[in-house]
């Protein structure tokens, strides 16, 4: 009887090896689940221009698996939080499942979106450089139109920059601000420096004192910015009065 019953298991286990053939069975393509079908390119980093970032998914996707997340490692989703975005791809006219976002930036580099669906993340990514944005309108406010002759005594001033299409330069653009009685410098900038740079609303901004002096009068306050690399500028001013403290 237990001659029987060793007899069986062997030919039961070689039976079973006998069906398993594992050229039978190939490793799973990502790209037949999710791929990109946008190209890389390349947009201004003006927080307003956007590259369209488009997915496809398997014809074969069921209807409640086809929420993707995109995520970048640069710039921003329109209707997205922070670095990443959930979108649902649906059958576009010709029937293939789509899914789209909008990828806006204001660094100047290259952002890499990677984008993953119930678990699978794409074999390929997709790369958007943003290229600097310069600005083409520049204005200029203060928090105060008269201030004294006194270092207890200072103005904020702020300048703004924005672009042609409404949007902002890319962070980081350089802005030089002077205080002048005709074309001679007046008064001390806050840490004796006089240039900033924008942040990421597209201003840049700094204190600025007479400092203990006998001046009073009329000051022009002036903020100036490159336009271009080719070293064109742009300015803007306005007038405070100095009294005495």
């Amino acid at each position: 009887m237990r001659k029987l019953i060793a007899i069986f298991i062997v030919s039961t286990t070689c039976l079973c090896i006998g069906c398993f053939n594992p050229d039978e069975f190939t490793e799973i393509d990502s790209k037949e689940i999710i791929r990109f079908i946008s190209p890389d390119t390349t947009v201004v980093g003006d927080g307003v221009s956007t590259a369209s970032i488009r997915i496809q998914l398997s014809d074969e996707a069921a209807e409640n698996r086809r929420e993707i997340t995109l995520k970048t490692t640069l710039g921003s989703f329109a209707g997205g939080t922070g670095d990443s975005i959930k979108v649902t791809a649906s059958p576009d006219s010709e029937g293939n499942i789509i899914a789209e976002a909008s990828l806006a930036g204001m660094s100047v580099g290259e952002a890499v979106v990677t984008a993953k669906v119930s678990g699978v993340v794409s074999e390929e990514n997709r790369k958007i450089t943003f290229e600097k944005a310069f600005p083409s309108l520049i204005s200029l406010q203060v928090d105060s139109f008269v201030i004294f002759n006194s270092f207890q005594s200072d103005v904020l001033i702020k300048a703004t920059l924005r672009t042609s299409n409404g949007g902002k330069p890319s962070i980081g653009h350089q802005v030089i601000f002077s205080a002048l009685d005709g074309t001679t410098p007046i008064g001390v900038f806050l840490n004796g420096v006089n240039t900033v740079t924008t942040d990421n609303n597209g201003t840049a901004q700094i204190r600025y004192s007479v400092g203990n002096t006998n001046f009073t009068g009329t000051l022009i306050l002036q903020a100036m910015t490159e336009l271009n690399d080719q070293g064109e500028s742009a300015s803007a001013t306005t007038l405070i009065q100095v009294i005495d403290d």
